[in-house]
């Protein structure tokens, strides 16, 4: 799943936790540029996310996806 940490109604954080508990095998790339250190590492620690600094490019989200996509299924 690719989402945004700002959105409206719900942070992308909360979305992340949602899916989790339905889909928890699901991998997770949150773009934001407003996370700090701990914030980050909290979040790829409790999610498995990969964390996409904005701003990106075309080039730095595709390579991320496939990476995300051709990785092992995270631990459960």
């Amino acid at each position: 799943m690719f989402t945004d940490f700002n959105m409206p109604g719900m942070s992308g954080l909360e979305l992340m936790e949602e899916v989790s508990h339905k889909w928890p095998a699901i991998k997770f790339i949150l773009a934001s540029g407003y996370l700090d250190d701990e914030e980050r590492e909290r979040i790829v620690k409790e999610y498995g996310a990969k964390i996409l600094k904005k701003p990106y490019n075309v080039r730095e989200a595709t390579a991320l996806i496939l990476k995300v996509i051709t990785s092992t299924v995270r631990p459960a």
